[in-house]
């Protein structure tokens, strides 16, 4: 696998959909997408047991990680830990990113 899709979040599952959503638009599949929460108050497990519930409609693997909460960097941290990944892009919990963004670092990381 190149590329990791890492997401550090705290508090932040209201966001998640849209995210979601754009990754699900990728042209480019062949990524995971790691979520990292940093101890959220909130239930941000929730989201992702009913993502992993319709594994049929994602293209692409998502791990879910719950850590103590110690910031967004500590988050970070851990995801470089979990990332199968070459490449890791960070994208917080309210980015979207056009259908062929992943195609494009992939055909820059590759002319590189």
């Amino acid at each position: 696998m190149l590329l990791t899709i890492l997401t550090p979040i705290f508090n932040r599952t209201k966001y998640l959909s849209s995210i979601y959503k754009s990754l699900n638009e990728q042209e480019y599949k062949d990524f995971e997408w790691l979520i990292i929460d940093d101890g959220s108050t909130e239930s941000c497990e929730h989201f992702f047991l009913e993502l992993q519930n319709k594994k049929e409609l994602n293209s692409f693997p998502i791990h879910y990680y719950r850590k103590e909460n110690g910031g967004k960097h500590t988050a970070i941290n851990r995801g470089v830990r979990e990332a199968n990944g070459e490449l890791i892009l960070i994208l917080d919990s309210d980015d979207t990113l056009p259908s062929d963004s992943l195609t494009t670092i992939v055909q820059y990381y590759e002319q590189c």
